[in-house]
Order: C-alpha cells, then sequence, then structure tokens
C-alpha cells in the first residue's frame, strides 16, 4: 500500500468504503472497513492525500487523520440547493476526476 497518493473515504453510520489511487490515478486499494478499524489502517498509511464528502463526521476524522501527516479535503456534496445523489461510487463519481485536473 505505499503507493497510494489518493485515499477516497465514503463515510457513513459504521461502515465506510475505501478507494486508494496511485500517483497515476490507477486503483490501488478497495477495502470495507467499520468505523472502529478506520483510524487505525489509515494512521499505519504513509502520508497521502484524503478525500471525504463533508459532513459532521467527516470534520471528526479530518482531524485524526490530518495528525497522521495526511492532507485532508472535504468535498462538499451540495450543488446550489440540491443534494447531489450520493451513492457508493461517490469516490468514483465525483472526488476521481475533480483530483485528476490539477
Amino acid at each position: 500500500m505505499a503507493s497510494i497518493t489518493l485515499l477516497g473515504i465514503d463515510l457513513a453510520k459504521d461502515v465506510f468504503q475505501l478507494h486508494g489511487l496511485d500517483e497515476l490515478g490507477r486503483p490501488q486499494l478497495k477495502r470495507t472497513l467499520r468505523r472502529r478499524a478506520l483510524v487505525q489502517f489509515v494512521a499505519k498509511l504513509p502520508a497521502c492525500t484524503i478525500a471525504m464528502e463533508a459532513c459532521s463526521s467527516s470534520h471528526h476524522f479530518s482531524r485524526k487523520f490530518q495528525q497522521f501527516g495526511h492532507e485532508v479535503k472535504n468535498h462538499c456534496n451540495y450543488s446550489g440547493t440540491q443534494l447531489i445523489d450520493i451513492t457508493c461510487d461517490f469516490f468514483e463519481d465525483l472526488v476521481i476526476p475533480e483530483f485528476l485536473q490539477t
């Protein structure tokens, strides 16, 4: 997992979807973790950029992950007044194109 440079986390109440990409945008990780294992897993990763949808729990996790040297970017899931339909493909649909353009 040393080649992961971008980690997307789809937040939920207890089960989280993780998607990791290398520097060329190739998938390196696809994993499901429970809440109690998430922080421990991320703590073991080399410093990378972590993308999450912005919500109250994302701010909590952002502070934790920054303590481990990760750069955290929260993506707002609102477009005007309409809520974008967030699915399990949140990371692939919204975050990957945004980060690969930079």
